[in-house]
């Protein structure tokens, strides 16, 4: 995974090995099919079985990505970060093997947005509950 950030667009620090990073790496890679925008850029959508395939597969050097071998925890880290699943019935009639998820902070083209991402904790669940962050 040798896509970078345009980090003359960036004016603020993002830890480039967080889990938002690392995701947008993926998603903005050409040589990555698993994991890609939906047209309108808002959305991002997950192929379960090639991300399984490529990227959690132990034989696969990029298995180690996202440290996990597993789909639900690549599914709990989106969570965390604040992602939510679309459930859009006629998209997901189509082909059942695709997940869609959106977060207001992950969008195309738009990587500034990055630094809003933060991992829920108790601590950071209580600072947006109070209008803090």
């Amino acid at each position: 995974m040798d896509v970078e950030f345009d980090r003359s667009l960036l004016r603020v620090h993002i830890n480039y090995n967080n889990f938002p990073a690392k995701l947008w790496r993926l998603i903005n890679n050409p040589q990555n099919d698993s994991v890609f925008w939906c047209p309108n850029g808002e959305s991002l959508i997950v192929d379960q079985q090639r991300f399984e395939d490529e990227l959690l597969s132990p034989v696969k050097e990029d298995a180690k990505l996202f440290k996990t071998s597993n789909f639900t925890s690549f599914i709990r880290q989106l969570n965390l970060y604040g992602f939510r699943k679309v459930y859009d019935v006629p998209f997901r009639d189509r082909n059942r093997n695709l997940h869609k998820f959106h977060n207001p902070y992950f969008k195309q083209g738009r990587p500034e947005l990055l630094v809003h991402m933060k991992r829920l904790t108790l601590s950071n669940k209580a600072k947006m509950q109070a209008g803090e962050e």
